[in-house]
């Protein structure tokens, strides 16, 4: 499945439609920080909220690179970090 919203695929997990999960995500050179772009697997994901209470959300890739999912804040910093709303156990 190809998706541009992260929230269909945790709705498709939470609803017990999909037994099993792999989320692959995909960035641009002007995202990440080696300037190059790439498709890679994630290990998490954290709900988060911005200072207006908007939601938003960190993927955390099996690399390392952390991207924020957010409508104005550009940084984890920026952010008030919930919960892991998905996890890779592999």
């Amino acid at each position: 499945m190809i998706v541009g919203d992260i929230e269909p695929i945790l709705a498709s997990i939470d609803s017990g439609d999909v037994s099993e999960v792999s989320i692959l995500l995909q960035y641009f050179e002007w995202e990440s920080p080696d300037g190059k772009e790439g498709l890679v697997p994630l290990q998490e994901v954290i709900a988060a909220t911005d200072e207006d209470s908007h939601p938003a959300y960190v993927y955390v890739c099996k690399n390392g690179l952390r991207f924020v999912d957010s409508t104005v804040p550009q940084s984890e910093e920026e952010l008030a970090l919930g919960h892991r709303v998905y996890l890779d156990e592999d």
